[in-house]
């Protein structure tokens, strides 16, 4: 059955709203002219649900309403409504229909975005919303260029130090790496380095390329 999820779940808090115990029997009372108005559907429709819940052993029917005669030529003595028995199974698919219409509904979540860029003018690190600025021309410059220039893939710190053109060693490299993992955990909020550096090769943290 082709049911609108947000106005069957509607209907389905009703047996929370109206349940009364009575007998130690949880009786529900249903009045099919006012629900029919507030849910805005059609009396055929709500007996429907109210069968279905029946013949899945959700409820069962105590009284039903004198459906064929208008509720302004009803006598006083005659139901206008269901009186219903909830049996415990009832509150847990209550529950379970509750739940799909609230992950239904809820907004779109967009995809954690893990990749960090870089970007030469102005040279920045970015990850998401959130800036890192990187000195143009430094050598911190110079291996965020050539390592984003890869992305995936080793850059050796030969071609580093030789783009940076100004006699640095390897342990200017290893400290400079330091330093912008240092700064890219404070300003972008990474939980790891963003940079590895072994045996004279530079890469990206696989998690951030």
């Amino acid at each position: 059955m082709e049911l609108d999820a947000e106005t069957y779940a509607k209907f389905l808090q009703l047996f929370y709203i109206n349940i009364s115990s009575v007998k130690d029997e949880n009786q529900v009372y249903i009045f099919p002219d006012a629900v029919c108005v507030e849910l805005n559907i059609s009396l055929e429709l709500l007996r429907s649900w109210i069968y279905e819940l029946v013949e899945l052993h959700y409820i069962s029917v105590l009284l039903y309403p004198a459906f064929n005669i208008p509720i302004e030529k009803r006598e006083d003595m005659q139901v206008d409504h269901y009186v219903l028995i909830t049996h415990p199974s009832l509150f847990t698919y209550i529950d379970t229909q509750m739940l799909k219409v609230k992950l239904k509904l809820l907004p779109a979540r967009k995809p954690l975005v893990n990749k960090v860029s870089f970007g030469k003018n102005p040279p920045l690190l970015t990850y998401g919303t959130k800036e890192c600025p990187i000195r143009e021309n430094s050598l911190q410059y110079y291996i965020c260029k050539l390592t984003f220039k890869k992305r995936s893939g080793p850059v050796n710190e030969d071609d580093i130090i030789e783009a940076y053109d100004n006699g640095e060693s390897s342990r200017g490299v290893y400290n400079a790496i330091r330093h912008i993992n240092k700064k890219t955990k404070s300003s972008l909020m990474l939980d790891e380095d963003l940079l590895t550096f072994k045996a004279g090769i530079v890469r990206i943290n696989k998690i951030y390329q």
